[in-house]
């Protein structure tokens, strides 16, 4: 029952999201991907693999040297994320 209503914020903050998006030109794009670490990624310093994508994409923007979550589980921490608590 708790996921029901971590998923239920999580529904609501998109929608909510996708609304203000309609009313400005958006300039972030939020990317979340459930357990993986930042050196597995080559635009971390990772030369063994090959993430062409997302070494594109961080050499284009932004790139964040250190992240910090809300909570240690993914629901609450998009949850979290999404509506700025």
């Amino acid at each position: 029952m708790r996921w029901l209503r971590i998923a239920s914020i999580t529904v609501t903050a998109l929608s909510l999201a996708i609304l203000a998006v309609g009313q400005a030109k958006p300039n972030v794009v939020l990317i979340t991907i459930d357990t993986l670490r930042a050196d597995y990624l080559g635009c971390y310093g990772n030369r063994r693999v090959e993430t062409p994508n997302l070494d594109a994409l961080a050499a284009a923007g932004t790139l964040f040297e250190r992240a910090y979550c809300q909570a240690p589980m993914t629901p609450p921490s998009h949850a979290a994320i999404l509506t700025g608590t």
